[in-house]
């Protein structure tokens, strides 16, 4: 028996325990294999969003509570070489003036065009209006507020004092500075909104009460949104008011100046009973009241 015949025999002798060991191997070797590649996947992905918060900057100098001068950046960039763009960045709070809805610790962030260089891609940015305090908005912003472009947002900020505001000896010089802006862009993405949900709609049954309207004039102020006065009278009952409509805006002959005169028709809908004079009386006094409370007075 030579060599060769002596290894052939052996393994086929032992060829149970031989595919064992390459099943055993075979399958370590793809473990392996797998790992490194979602490995570099993985990673992969987290560089790709890293890049897209970062963008082209390599560098951040944040000043903390203080501020520096908007040219710094300028002389940082001819230091350098490179290009450098100032951004003032703060905390504070926006309001919707519409809805009164109101979040708390928004990033506010104040740039100049220089800043979208910076961008991770080319960008097209509408210009912002500096003289119409317009203001560009997130799509997690505009969805809490439910804001539009076109709608007024109020920010409010901390207007910091000379010395840091945790100083001991700072004082109160601090203040909130209240700014009045216009939305003018929203962030959307596309991809990131949710699929349509199907739902079934329930078939409409008409109230068994016939609704009934009733209509007021009010006095007010002439810089009153007629919204005010909407969501004021439709708020005096909601059980039972479930539509306020506008039908005349009048001011000149028998209003005074500065006046507007505003009708509105306030639909009633009973629930469970008719509703009797002393029900519709108490309705029009919830009503007249709500009114009052924004400033607008019935009409004689």
């Amino acid at each position: 028996m030579n060599a060769f015949r002596y290894v052939l025999r052996s393994v086929l002798h032992y060829r149970f325990a031989y595919l064992g060991v390459l099943a055993g191997a075979t399958l370590g070797a793809t473990v392996l294999l797998g790992a490194l590649f979602a490995g570099d996947s993985v990673a992969a992905s987290l560089r790709r969003i890293g890049e897209q918060r970062i963008g082209r900057a390599t560098h951040v100098l944040a000043s903390g509570d203080r501020f520096f001068r908007q040219a710094l950046a300028d002389d940082l960039s001819a230091a350098i070489g490179g290009q450098a763009a100032p951004a003032l960045i703060a905390r504070g709070t926006a309001t919707n003036t519409f809805s009164q809805g109101v979040a708390g610790q928004v990033q506010l962030v104040g740039i100049t065009p220089g800043f979208w260089l910076f961008a991770p891609e080319a960008t097209t940015v509408p210009p912002l209006s500096v003289e119409k305090s317009e203001v560009a908005i997130n799509s997690a912003l505009a969805g809490r507020l439910g804001l539009v472009v076109g709608d007024t947002v109020v920010v409010r900020l901390q207007k910091p004092g000379v010395l840091a505001g945790n100083a001991p000896i700072a004082g109160a010089e601090g203040k909130l500075e209240s700014l009045r802006c216009k939305v003018a862009a929203v962030e959307l993405y596309m991809s990131a909104l949710p699929p349509a949900k199907s739902r079934k709609l329930a078939p409409y049954q008409p109230p068994a009460l016939l609704a009934l309207t009733r209509d007021f004039a009010f006095l007010a102020d002439a810089t009153l949104p007629a919204a005010n006065l909407i969501r004021a009278v439709g708020g005096a009952d909601k059980a039972l008011i479930t539509d306020v409509k506008l039908f005349d805006r009048f001011s000149g002959n028998g209003v005074a100046d500065g006046k507007v005169s505003l009708a509105v028709e306030v639909v009633i809908q009973p629930t469970d009973r008719s509703l009797t004079d002393a029900d519709i009386e108490a309705l029009s006094v919830k009503v007249i009241s709500a009114a009052a409370k924004i400033g607008a007075v019935l009409r004689g």
